[in-house]
């Protein structure tokens, strides 16, 4: 077994990147953003509408949080967009069912 501790700083940084990109990549894959409905998630405390106001998109609905919307795109970089408006994270909203708000009765 490969002690990381005692490895070069190279390893250590090789060994890191392979269980991120074994952790994070499955996720990013099934979760980019292929419809035109995306969730939109802010950091707390940022205005999520603004944000999608900013790129040109289409707000759907609230999230189940202050901080998730639900948008439509209308042109294919609203994604790149969002982000350099200030998203957090973009995704297809079909992956987004816990930021469906709570039905009420």
């Amino acid at each position: 077994m490969l002690d990381v501790a005692s490895s070069p700083p190279l390893i250590r940084l090789l060994s890191g990147f392979a269980v991120l990109a074994t952790l994070v990549l499955p996720i990013a894959v099934t979760a980019l953003p292929a419809s035109q409905t995306l969730a939109v998630i802010v950091s707390p405390g940022q205005d999520a509408a603004e944000i999608v106001a900013r790129s040109g998109g289409t707000i759907l609905r609230q999230g189940g949080w202050s901080n998730v919307l639900v948008v439509r795109a209308e042109s294919s970089d609203l994604v790149a967009r969002l982000y350099a408006s200030g998203a957090w994270l973009v995704i297809d909203a079909r992956f987004a069912t816990a930021c469906a708000p709570s039905s009420q009765s």
